[in-house]
């Protein structure tokens, strides 16, 4: 049989319109369910919060960490300087076999000379590239020991001073202070002698450590 649209909607219109309505409501009460209108911006998965804010437990403060502050490291560079130098390195340098002389113009040879200068007996020579080699590597602070007429002392260098040969050559009085472990009005107990200026051979400069016994 066939059926007349039209008139099936003529005669069933307010069953048709009571449908509508209830399925506008319909559609409404789903909307406002799944939020459809939601801000495209806002974010989706964040976990619900259940309670009120006073409700949520409290983080426990943390304890500020203190970072210790970097230690200050020394300089401890030692520039070679025309004068007493502050390095406290310390040396296993050893004096031992020391032959006296009358004169300081003996050639050291291989060896450490001694010269007794007015009964001081306190000055001890040697070449730079031999017996006196480790001396240029001592400064003011470093010790050695030595054995002088069968007595071991350890000794610590005060002062650590360069003078030119033709300084000392043409100054007898500097060269008797040098011979008796005197400087600048001071008096040592041992003065070491040796050629160059601390860092070579060169025979142009004498190289004078005074030290003290400890």
């Amino acid at each position: 049989m066939k059926v007349n649209f039209s008139k099936f909607v003529y005669l069933f219109r307010g069953q048709l319109y009571t449908l509508l309505f209830l399925g506008f409501i319909g559609l409404s009460f789903l909307n406002n369910s799944l939020n459809f209108s939601r801000n495209s911006s806002e974010i989706l998965d964040a976990a619900p919060v259940s309670g009120t804010l006073a409700e949520l437990p409290l983080i426990p403060e943390v304890a500020p960490v203190e970072i210790e502050p970097l230690a200050t490291v020394p300089r401890t560079s030692t520039p070679y300087l025309f004068g007493a130098s502050t390095s406290r390195a310390s040396s296993l340098f050893t004096i031992r076999n020391v032959e006296d002389v009358s004169d300081p113009s003996v050639d050291a040879g291989t060896g450490i000379k001694r010269y007794n200068y007015r009964g001081k007996n306190r000055f001890l020579y040697a070449h730079s590239n031999l017996a006196f080699a480790p001396i240029k590597t001592l400064y003011s602070g470093s010790t050695f020991s030595a054995t002088l007429d069968g007595v071991t002392k350890t000794y610590r260098v005060v002062a650590r001073v360069v003078f030119k040969k033709s300084e000392l050559d043409s100054n007898s009085g500097l060269r008797a202070a040098i011979y008796s472990a005197a400087y600048q009005g001071k008096n040592y107990d041992l003065a070491l002698m040796t050629c160059g200026d601390g860092t070579n051979d060169d025979s142009n400069y004498r190289l004078v450590l005074f030290a003290y016994a400890e």
